[in-house]
């Protein structure tokens, strides 16, 4: 389930150089939203994520048809859950064919092509995941419990390696939470203010922005990114529907040239 990323890595270790966080000067632009309803009327995106391999972004409604949309908002068909998989709150699609999930409390893979379990499987020491990420630079999994107000990491066999109170951080409600490997940027939603926050994986937030300032959209549940494009999706509602909010993340241009660099070397890497 480790992916090597040393391009990643690089571009992480000249951040590290020039400036006090991975970012610490980038700015997001809001591009489109576009609707994505879900298998009945009202029903709202409880998790989303972008997979890379297939380039389509899949999202869960607590239903065991996950459904899946293009990055132009094209309905492509589901993903029907073998019934030994949990319903994921959240979920990571992984590079190699395999999505991570949790139901709040089991953690777990399954195969994207079958719906079938993946292999990987342990409780979660912290209850009430709402949503989950992978960071393929380190091999740990990262979640974010609501209710409890907190943001840990696991090692793949459930072992917590690191806790944080997000109350503390300033956002009592975190609901989504994603990986950029380009940065090692966290990036964590909540439905209380409706923003998005940059964090390090040492727990230190790095930038925030209001998506209902920059889209219209609120109530924001899930958050991914195609690292290649720097494409952020934010899944909530505008009105009573449910919707993906699509931006940009992108540097200033004193780090422009650092980031294309890395986003090189992570291409040479894949090929």
């Amino acid at each position: 389930m480790r992916v090597g990323l040393g391009g990643a890595l690089a571009l992480v270790a000249l951040f590290s150089v020039v400036g006090p966080g991975p970012a610490s000067a980038l700015e997001l632009f809001f591009e489109r939203t576009f609707a994505a309803p879900g298998p009945t009327p009202f029903d709202g995106i409880e998790g989303l994520t972008f997979d890379q391999d297939a380039g389509d972004l899949i999202a869960t409604y607590r239903d065991p048809d996950l459904r899946l949309f293009s990055t132009d908002g094209d309905f492509l068909g589901t993903i029907t859950l073998d019934p030994d998989v949990v319903v994921p709150d959240g979920l990571h699609a992984i590079p190699g064919g395999n999505v991570l999930s949790t139901d709040g409390d089991e953690v777990e893979d399954f195969v994207r092509s079958t719906g079938a379990p993946g292999g990987l499987s342990f409780l979660s020491v912290v209850t009430d995941l709402e949503g989950i990420t992978f960071d393929p630079t380190s091999g740990l999994i990262w979640g974010v419990s609501e209710s409890l107000s907190r943001l840990a990491s696991f090692q793949q066999d459930g072992t917590l390696v690191s806790e944080f109170s997000t109350a503390v951080l300033g956002f009592p409600g975190p609901q989504g939470i994603g990986f950029d490997p380009v940065t090692g940027a966290l990036l964590v939603v909540e439905d209380d203010f409706d923003n998005l926050y940059l964090l390090s994986t040492a727990g230190v937030v790095l930038d925030q922005f209001d998506l209902t300032a920059l889209s219209g959209i609120s109530n924001v549940e899930g958050v991914t990114i195609d690292p290649a494009t720097r494409t952020i999706y934010a899944s909530g509602e505008i009105g009573d529907d449910a919707t993906i909010a699509v931006f940009t993340l992108v540097p200033e241009p004193s780090t422009a040239l650092l980031v294309m660099a890395g986003l090189l070397a992570l291409g040479r890497r894949r090929a």
